[in-house]
């Protein structure tokens, strides 16, 4: 009886504390899992925000890996998007990292530039004179835009609120 007596506080105090844990690694970023928008998802989203959306493959043609492209021009002409949609998680990886060489070996000495990654997200922005490149991938889907440095808190808010 003294054996279960001892047993039981131990037993509630080691769940407690794994609990915490998992809390702790939840709240903190450790389990980031972002959701892609699908291609319809992206035209819906660029319509509802007075964008013109048109498709873009022929852009990517040589490119066998991409299922889909689009490209959403804002309203005023201030600057466009691309969305582009691979045949798989691993070839969108393939293609996001050649972009991101390319960008990283032809950039100006002056320029400023970050990579982030968290789980399944990739994003690489790079900040020129007075342009703002940003490519974005999340699984088997990517943003690009190459746009004037004055609409980039602007287009920053917009795939915030697109989810990326």
């Amino acid at each position: 009886m003294k054996k279960i007596k001892v047993i039981v506080p131990i037993v509630i105090a080691a769940i407690i504390i794994i609990g915490i844990f998992v809390s702790i690694y939840y709240v903190s970023g450790g389990y980031y899992i972002s959701n892609s928008l699908s291609t319809e998802g992206f035209i819906k989203e660029m319509k509802k925000r007075d964008f013109k959306t048109e498709n873009n493959i022929k852009k990517y043609q040589k490119e066998k890996n991409v299922s889909k492209a689009y490209k959403a021009t804002e309203k005023d002409n201030k600057y466009e998007l691309e969305f582009l949609e691979f045949n798989s998680t691993n070839n969108a990886t393939s293609y996001f990292t050649k972009e991101r060489e390319n960008l990283t070996n032809t950039r100006d000495e002056d320029s400023v530039f970050n990579y982030l990654v968290i789980d399944n997200k990739e994003r690489y922005t790079l900040n020129e004179k007075e342009q703002y490149i940003l490519i974005e991938r999340i699984n088997n889907t990517m943003f690009k835009f190459n746009i004037n440095s004055k609409y980039s808190e602007e287009v920053i808010a917009l795939l915030s609120e697109l989810g990326y």
